[in-house]
């Protein structure tokens, strides 16, 4: 079916610049000096020079010199950026190898490429690639750095994710259920990983056809964000925040449609689609769920006239973005309330 609000809440995230475990390797925090030198230029390269610059180092030092870590993470960042997941993938691939190589197979660093690996799978839409990343890279935090530990918390939500996104909806719940009250603990309830939680909880419980957990989940992460208008995070931006706010309300009207309040339904989808359009651009695939469910909702009023325009506009985005952004076998995203309606109803 497609990675429905999954896809969209990593892909909003990246497109904020904010990852959890991307950001504390991006800081340098864990990673030896032989891996954190990079010269001074780089992030300030475009993506054909970082990759003229891959090209000249592998033909210098070799395919296996750990000085082409740095170029690769920023080749994945600059993709990253231009919502072409699918083409980063190799790149982290290839820098996973030679984190392994250098540092051994169970280092941390090993563990925040896994786990960037497998956020570029799911947003790909390869939700068995992901798992099994975000599975490997659990073991190790498990088994080698000891548990209870703040990656341990973000990967279950990661694998949490994953699993939501394939349809393991039992197995989604474990994890998010374990992942909550860590993720609380290792950073504070009222935070971007907390919230996530509740977001991706929402979103399974939505799918589940549960509408009263549902709804206490997603509103209740969509207030906590509402407040940091009026109290910064010190690593967000003003855009940040108003993305992550607009990632909650795409589930949130998707369960105002499946429950008929489509007054509510269309004022946080719309509210969503123009954060994303103002702060994106019109073009990206992180609209194609919020225009989807834009088509359920007009459908759901007869409006079938607001209905194909969104559609259309959705699949314009997706065929754009085939390839890049999407792994070929990725249908377009299905809109969550008709589904959770017809589910409930059966």
């Amino acid at each position: 079916m497609g990675t429905l609000a999954v896809r969209f809440l990593l892909g909003a995230l990246l497109a904020a610049g904010f990852s959890p475990l991307l950001a504390a390797r991006d800081n340098q925090a864990i990673v030896p000096p032989v891996l954190s030198r990079r010269p001074p230029d780089l992030t300030q390269m475009t993506l054909d020079d970082l990759r003229s610059r891959l090209s000249f180092l592998e033909s210098s030092k070799g395919r296996s010199d750990p000085e082409l870590i740095p170029v690769l993470r920023a080749i994945v960042v600059a993709y990253r950026a231009q919502g072409a997941y699918a083409e980063a993938i190799p790149f982290e691939e290839q820098g996973l190898t030679l984190a392994q190589k250098a540092l051994g197979e169970n280092d941390p660093e090993v563990v925040l490429s896994l786990d960037a690996l497998g956020t570029l799978d799911l947003l790909a839409g390869d939700d068995k690639a992901a798992i099994e990343n975000f599975e490997h890279a659990q073991f190790i935090v498990e088994k080698y750095l000891g548990a209870p530990h703040p990656m341990q918390a973000l990967l279950l939500l990661h694998l949490g994710s994953a699993y939501l996104s394939g349809g393991r909806l039992n197995d989604a719940e474990r994890a998010l259920k374990r992942a909550r009250p860590a993720l609380v603990s290792a950073f504070g309830p009222e935070t971007l990983e907390a919230t996530a939680a509740e977001q991706q909880l929402g979103t399974l419980y939505l799918r589940m056809g549960q509408f009263s957990k549902a709804q206490k989940e997603l509103e209740d992460a969509f207030a906590i964000r509402m407040g940091w208008l009026s109290n910064w995070p010190d690593n967000m931006t003003e855009a940040g925040i108003r993305i992550c706010m607009a990632q909650v309300q795409v589930p949130l009207g998707a369960l105002y449609t499946a429950e008929g309040r489509y007054e509510e339904a269309n004022y946080r989808l719309l509210g969503a689609l123009q954060t994303f359009e103002n702060i994106l651009g019109r073009d990206r695939p992180e609209l194609e769920e919020a225009l989807v469910n834009l088509a359920a909702l007009a459908a759901a009023q007869g409006d079938d006239a607001s209905a194909s325009a969104y559609q259309i506009r959705a699949e314009r985005i997706h065929k754009q973005s085939l390839g890049i952004s999407h792994l070929r076998s990725v249908p377009l995203p299905q809109a969550l309330g008709p589904l959770i309606a017809k589910k409930a109803n059966q």
